[in-house]
């Protein structure tokens, strides 16, 4: 795995500008996008912006002491279809052109003066999906199926992890992973053979298909 490989692993929109990009943690290069991370260890440049949260240094101690394994058994649930898409994997979406896809209004009368009512236009949803369109869709990555629903279950855990999360990681070499408790949940960690990192799990009865 190289920067631009890790780049799949930095979120695509978010507030916080710092997940955007990969960034520097010491001498190690690090991205994450609020829900899994992956570190690449003596891979640091000044060019990259240095992190400081208190909440990723204290997952990557936790990582590094966690007692791994290799994957030797994978179970993948039945995925239910993504309601942006309706499982084509094709949708854009488009903001409404009342509220400017705020999903209120305001409005005036002789008398009054009403603040954050709900838009009629498009119900509260601040827009609707085109599934004309040929856009992938951001909801899916135009896998069609909800992200949350595309388990993968690894060896005996009954955590487990998006599909499009362990794609990420499969074919790392040396891979091993194991399960550690943090302070918002339980991630799946895993490490190999240059870098390190940790995929928030869901825990939720499982329906396994062959």
């Amino acid at each position: 795995m190289n920067a631009d490989e890790l780049q799949k692993f930095c979120a695509k929109q978010d507030i916080r500008e710092w997940l955007l990009r990969p960034f520097r943690v010491g001498s190690d290069l690090c991205a994450s996008n609020g829900h899994a991370f992956c570190l690449l260890r003596d891979q640091a440049r000044e060019d990259y912006e240095e992190a400081d949260n208190r909440h990723l240094l204290a997952l990557i101690g936790k990582v590094r002491s966690s007692r791994m394994a290799p994957i030797t058994a994978t179970e993948i649930s039945a995925p239910e279809h993504c309601k942006a898409c309706k499982g084509s994997g094709k949708a854009v979406f488009e903001k409404c052109r009342e509220c400017e896809g705020e999903g209120e209004v305001d409005a005036e009368t002789d008398y009054n003066t009403y603040f954050g009512l709900e838009c009629k236009s498009c119900g509260g949803d601040c827009g609707t999906w085109n599934r004309n369109a040929e856009g992938e869709c951001p909801e899916c990555d135009g896998s069609g199926n909800k992200p949350e629903t595309e388990v993968v279950w690894l060896n005996d855990h009954e955590l487990g992890i998006q599909k499009r999360y362990f794609a990420l990681i499969k074919d790392l070499p040396g891979l091993n992973v194991g399960s550690e408790v943090t302070g918002t949940g339980h991630a799946v960690t895993f490490r190999f053979d240059h870098g390190e990192g940790a995929i928030m799990t869901i825990n939720k009865p499982r329906a396994v298909v062959a």
